[in-house]
């Protein structure tokens, strides 16, 4: 099962761990690709449409996100999520 964990804690934790994140989305990036926060630091996470699942969400609204870490050396670790949920 995936375990919580702060956005801090995710930055170092192994490529490829299932990771589950609480936090918001404070910037779109592109396409599929958001900055996320939760307080501990940001990280970047692409969530694609399918995943989103028709659900709406704004800066304000807090979300658990869980996905697989893509942590490689020498680049920034990313979350690639499959799923999507409000937490509040």
């Amino acid at each position: 099962a995936a375990q919580t964990m702060s956005v801090k804690q995710a930055l170092s934790a192994a490529d490829n761990s299932v990771v589950t994140l609480v936090g918001n989305i404070t910037q779109q990036i592109d396409n599929d690709e958001y900055i996320f926060t939760d307080g501990t630091a940001r990280i970047k996470v692409e969530i694609k449409n399918r995943v989103w699942n028709g659900l709406n969400v704004s800066e304000n609204d807090k979300i658990r996100i869980t996905g697989k870490l893509d942590n490689e050396a020498f680049e920034k670790a990313e979350v690639e999520v499959f799923s999507v949920e409000k937490a509040n």
